[in-house]
């Protein structure tokens, strides 16, 4: 679950108000389950323009996959419960609460090859596949070159050159790949890694829809 904290201001001047009217249960949820929709809605929007609930952007993906991050996750965002003495904004199923709890706070996850394999499997992916165009893209990045009588018959004899993305994947397996980008790379294989997790949070209060709400009902507007 993720907490949403109003600040001091706000939250005094809204509990003083309640309190000083002495508003019935029934009114106290109303207004609450109005507010937490407000926030819902106010939520999705910063997650729609990838943005933090400042304004600031978020920290873009050292990767080049494409598409908005988390846009899955906000979309399932709901109010989940409400009542006179609070209201809780959450996710109904708890894998995607987790999901956003440490993409909201960012905190650093644990990868492994074993959970590397698992997911290359579960895309129909094993060693002996054909190398990936990720895969291809890091050989070239690495200045990884072959035998141009390789790449074609009429290639000059013992000259190197850097072969395209389409003969790497077509003549490399997932498993040579990788063992070749660790010996450019000068890296050892590793069995356990950290994945650092940025934090880019979303949800908010939508403090205006909140005191605007409270106003109203002062005022006995329905």
């Amino acid at each position: 679950m993720i907490s949403i904290t109003p600040d001091k201001k706000t939250e005094l001047a809204v509990l003083e108000t309640v309190k000083a009217l002495s508003l019935p249960p029934k009114k106290r949820e109303r207004i609450l389950a109005k507010a937490s929709k407000a926030s819902v809605k106010q939520s999705k929007k910063n997650a729609r323009a990838q943005k933090t609930p400042n304004g600031s952007p978020w920290e873009k993906r050292k990767s080049r996959r494409k598409g908005k991050m988390q846009s899955g996750i906000a979309r399932y965002m709901t109010v989940t419960k409400v009542s006179a003495s609070g209201a809780t904004i959450g996710w109904k199923v708890a894998q995607s609460a987790k999901v956003a709890f440490i993409h909201h706070h960012g905190i650093d996850q644990k990868g492994s090859k074993a959970q590397s394999m698992k997911g290359l499997k579960k895309n129909g992916v094993n060693s002996d596949s054909a190398a990936t165009r990720t895969q291809a893209k890091r050989l070239r990045e690495l200045d990884y070159k072959v035998f141009s009588r390789r790449l074609s018959p009429k290639g000059r004899k013992g000259k190197l050159r850097k072969p395209p993305l389409k003969w790497i994947t077509e003549n490399l397996s997932v498993g040579q790949a990788g063992l070749i980008i660790r010996i450019l790379s000068d890296k050892s294989p590793l069995s356990r890694w950290d994945v650092p997790m940025p934090a880019r949070p979303f949800a908010e209060i939508d403090r205006e829809a909140l005191t605007t709400m409270t106003r109203n009902e002062m005022r006995g507007q329905k």
